[in-house]
């Protein structure tokens, strides 16, 4: 199996709530990157749990 290593990097993924943009920053934040989220589908307040690595950045 691929080993990613992105410990220290920042990934910009947008679409990332769901679908293939969902399981790309999922990848991103197993590999240690930070991930900032946009998305048009972001509800007020909605965010994604689980990591102290991840971002959410609502778009109009």
């Amino acid at each position: 199996m691929l080993q990613l290593d992105f410990s220290g990097k920042t990934a910009i993924v947008t679409g990332g709530l769901q679908g293939i943009g969902l399981a790309i920053s999922d990848t991103f934040l197993r590999a240690g990157a930070r991930v900032v989220i946009g998305d048009i589908g972001c509800a007020p307040g909605q965010q994604r749990q689980g990591s102290n690595r991840l971002e959410m950045a609502r778009t109009h």
